[in-house]
């Protein structure tokens, strides 16, 4: 499968690759079945593109007689799954004035796959009094929620902000439960906006200071990535690979 990381609050933003297959030490290569051959996007620019390969298979078909000449032909094609995320901002901070509850829109995303997304979260939860010897606080957290809506994406995404009580509401021990599960479907493939909201409840004896949340990230699966994608920079396991 393949992961990717969106890391919040002032973190990295990462990227890597969780492979559903290994390689073993030792491989041994069969006899080699295909020859590669360049690809080419339409509009034909003549620059050859590296996001696609074809393999033209052998054996080929050599026959000389005077009867009907009948031979099979091979097509297939092996699509990896992919996702588009886009995201506005990568953090947010607060300033607040005097004790209450407030909320607010943090982030807004956009998110297109062509298979099902696990989304899962890690790292969010109260934020935490950044203390000193001159200042040891009274109150050491802020008690946070976090939220999220999701619309299906299209050219007025999120017409108008949904209210408080129609946000899907979570602590961030929740969210790291039970994550959200998109499924594969046309709305998916066209892409959906979520937009992930912020509560906080600042209370009397929190003290002045600066509150944190520590290392936040959410993390997108995808769930069919082909196990072949492990091996696309790796031209010399291609002649295993591709015949698979």
């Amino acid at each position: 499968m393949k992961k990717l990381g969106l890391v919040f609050l002032g973190v990295v933003v990462m990227v890597g690759l969780l492979g559903g297959a290994t390689l073993a030490e030792t491989v041994e290569h069969p006899t080699y079945q295909g020859a590669e051959t360049a690809v080419y996007a339409v509009p034909d620019t003549g620059t050859v593109i590296s996001n696609a390969k074809v393999f033209r298979l052998k054996p080929g078909h050599v026959q000389e007689c005077n009867d009907d000449h009948v031979f099979d032909i091979h097509v297939r094609a092996k699509i990896a799954q992919w996702a588009s995320v886009n995201l506005d901002f990568t953090g947010w901070s607060w300033y607040v004035l005097k004790p209450g509850t407030y909320y607010a829109d943090s982030i807004t995303a956009s998110v297109a796959s062509n298979g099902p997304l696990t989304v899962t979260f890690t790292g969010f939860g109260d934020l935490e009094f950044e203390a000193t010897s001159e200042n040891p606080g009274v109150l050491q957290t802020i008690e946070t929620r976090f939220g999220y809506s999701l619309c299906p994406q299209g050219n007025d995404c999120f017409p108008s902000p949904p209210t408080w009580q129609e946000i899907q509401w979570a602590t961030g021990a929740e969210l790291e439960e039970f994550g959200v599960q998109i499924p594969d479907s046309l709305v998916l493939h066209n892409g959906y906006c979520l937009k992930l909201w912020n509560e906080i409840k600042v209370e009397p004896c929190n003290s002045a200071g600066i509150y944190t949340m520590p290392a936040a990230y959410i993390s997108i699966t995808l769930e069919n990535q082909q196990h072949w994608v492990e091996y696309w920079d790796d031209e010399a396991i291609w002649e295993i690979v591709y015949v698979n």
